[in-house]
């Protein structure tokens, strides 16, 4: 099967409770074979099993490793942590560009813009209401 999303994992689930062996494929690979087979990047749910068929039988899959118990709670914490610091860091990004294009003297009056009590009072300050 190709991993997308979270759908995939209740399948997996279903099928290793029942020794039944899952492998996956990448979904760039599935992408890039696709392409590779008929020079087009048309999708279809026809054609996508048709490649990740050929990728399964050229061996170019990797086995699927399902966590339990403990194990299972840790990798999903992790993994919701590692999104969560990814958006942190995308939305900080985004206020700093704002920020220098619309206060660039901030960052040389402050020495964290977005962190200290007089530099928030001044930005909320500066916020018109509705």
């Amino acid at each position: 099967m190709e991993p997308t999303g979270h759908y995939w994992k209740t399948l997996a689930n279903y099928l290793i409770f029942r020794q039944i062996r899952v492998v996956m494929v990448n979904p760039y690979h599935t992408k890039r074979a696709k392409e590779l087979d008929d020079n087009s990047p048309t999708k279809s749910d026809k054609k996508d099993a048709l490649t990740i068929a050929r990728l399964i039988r050229d061996g170019r899959y990797y086995e699927v490793y399902m966590p339990h118990d403990i194990f299972a709670e840790l990798r999903g914490l992790s993994n919701a942590r590692i999104s969560l610091m990814k958006r942190h860091s995308a939305l900080k990004n985004t206020i700093t560009a704002v920020l220098d294009e619309y206060f660039p003297e901030i960052v040389s009056v402050f020495k964290k813009p977005l962190k200290g009590k007089a530099s928030m009072q001044i930005l909320k300050s500066c916020h018109s209401p509705p």
